[in-house]
Formats: structure tokens, C-alpha cells, sequence
């Protein structure tokens, strides 16, 4: 705080679960871009909710695009598991699996 001129910082929380709710909705954006998965409106919400995409035929493969996306993903797990939870409102959210390690 500046007290001559009166000004404060914006106020910021100091914790070790600070980023915890950021990786939550992390977690979360990537299920909700699930194909060939019905999110419904109890584990995705009313406005995310959809039916599955993607069952035609040939329509199973992943983009190029998507290993490296899931190599970081996995590498960040195997760096510290203990961030990555089972409670990010999915849904295979609570079974004892983190929900980053999720098959589909």
C-alpha cells in the first residue's frame, strides 16, 4: 500500500491450492470438448450440455493436433499428481481416478 498517495494493490490470495479452481475449469474445457460423449446437463450444465459428436464413420480419429496437447497434460501429472483431483464435476468425477486420467 502507497499510503501518500493512497493506493492499493488489488487484494491477491497467498496459498498453495491458489491455481486449484484455474485447473478445475482447465479440466473442465476439455470435457466439455469431449466427442463422441453425451455431456449432460447435471455434469456439463444447461449450457454446455449436447448430445455425442462425432459417431459417423471415419469421424473416430484424433486431430494431429491433440498429442501433443495430451503429452503435456501427462507429463504435468507425472510431475505432481497431487494437483489433479477427482472433483472437477465430470462425469467419472469421484470414482478414486484423478479426473485428468479420464477414458473416454
Amino acid at each position: 500500500m502507497d499510503i501518500d498517495k493512497g493506493v492499493r494493490s488489488v487484494e491477491f490470495e497467498i496459498d498453495d491450492g491458489v491455481y486449484r479452481n484455474v485447473l478445475k475449469h482447465a479440466v473442465r474445457m476439455y470435457f466439455y470438448q469431449r466427442a463422441g460423449f453425451k455431456k449432460t446437463t447435471e455434469t456439463a450444465g444447461p449450457d454446455w450440455a449436447d448430445a455425442a459428436s462425432h459417431m459417423g464413420p471415419g469421424q473416430t480419429k484424433y486431430t494431429s493436433w491433440a498429442a501433443r496437447t495430451l503429452i503435456v497434460l501427462l507429463r504435468a501429472y507425472s510431475e505432481n499428481p497431487s494437483a489433479f483431483g477427482d472433483d472437477t464435476g465430470i462425469a467419472e468425477s469421484g470414482n478414486g481416478v484423478p479426473d485428468i486420467l479420464v477414458r473416454s
